[in-house]
């Protein structure tokens, strides 16, 4: 028996284990037809073709009891996966904002540029001292 075999194997099998754990329920069979199917016809017709089946058989050993393992101590707590939570990055551009949301928040930078402006010249009075008195110190 070949131990790169088996750690190749069990590092195999528990790639497919845990891509059937972690993918949404929904597209489960998907997995299963494109990832677990053909991964298996490949490992099985390599055992065969090179009478691998033992080392097949023990890493299939190690990694159905180290799935299961993972699954109860951190699977269970994990939350399930949905569309709505799966983030896609991407380049793609920020989506632009609606006019109506883009007229309101000009009309409020509108609104903001000239009460800084007024606030501005009412510091220089101030700071002039032509509001009657004598100027500030400082």
């Amino acid at each position: 028996m070949n131990g790169v075999n088996v750690f190749g194997l069990t590092a195999v099998a528990l790639l497919l284990l845990f891509a059937m754990l972690r993918v949404e329920r929904r597209a489960l069979w998907v997995v299963l037809v494109l990832l677990v199917l053909p991964g298996g016809i490949v490992i099985g017709r390599w055992a065969s073709v090179g009478g691998h089946w033992g080392e097949t058989a023990l890493a299939l050993a190690i990694a159905l009891p180290l799935t299961l393992i993972w699954w109860l101590v951190i699977g269970r707590r994990l939350p399930a996966p949905t569309s709505d939570n799966i983030k896609v990055w991407g380049r793609d551009k920020a989506p632009k904002a609606r006019p109506e949301e883009t007229a309101a928040l000009r009309t409020e930078v509108d609104t903001l540029k000239a009460e800084t402006a007024r606030l501005e010249a009412e510091l220089r009075q101030l700071k002039g001292g032509s509001n009657g008195g004598k100027p500030p110190e400082g």
